[in-house]
């Protein structure tokens, strides 16, 4: 069959299938770049979001414990430090919220879940806040609100580690989640 062609034409034959081998398998390296890339920007915004929630949690344990402080001396010791460390703690609770509310709106499954049980949660907050300052709460149930908001938080980073494909992120989210 190769007999009847002439010499160029049996050149080009050679030289064709492995440049077209050459440009499928460049193709399709590129693609996997391309799709690391693309995972790799989400999980950056994820990221984020992990970090405010992070943040936003080590405040609220300072807060729980200070808010333990005021009700078990009946508001008698640590008022002043409450108050700054509300303060503290709505400094990051902004950040926190609007990361919720990015991934509330993209979110599905476990993470939509985790994310709703965190929000209200925190919608939950100022009411508690009140409770705390007209002493009208016992410190085991405020000590328990703030330990549930706490828990709703971590869930939420746990389920951004499940909501990636690669293998390696998720398993660094989920070692900075413990």
């Amino acid at each position: 069959m190769l007999t009847h062609l002439k010499i160029y034409q049996r050149l080009l034959l050679a030289t064709l299938f492995p440049i077209l081998l050459l440009l499928a398998l460049s193709g399709y390296d590129l693609l996997q770049k391309w799709q690391v890339r693309s995972e790799m920007m989400r999980l950056g915004v994820f990221a984020e979001d992990v970090g405010n929630f992070s943040r936003l949690v080590h405040e609220l344990q300072k807060e729980r414990g200070t808010s333990s402080v005021v009700l078990s001396s009946k508001g008698a010791q640590m008022r002043a430090e409450l108050d700054s460390q509300r303060k503290a703690s709505d400094a990051k609770r902004g950040a926190a919220q609007q990361s919720l509310l990015r991934l509330g709106e993209t979110a599905a499954g476990d993470l939509k879940a985790a994310v709703t049980k965190a929000s209200r949660a925190l919608a939950d907050l100022d009411a508690k806040r009140r409770d705390i300052d007209a002493l009208t709460i016992a410190p085991p149930a405020s000590i328990a609100y703030f330990s549930q908001t706490i828990a709703a938080l971590i869930d939420v980073a746990s389920a951004i580690g499940t909501a990636t494909v690669d293998s390696d992120v998720s398993t660094a989210i989920a070692a900075y989640v413990s």
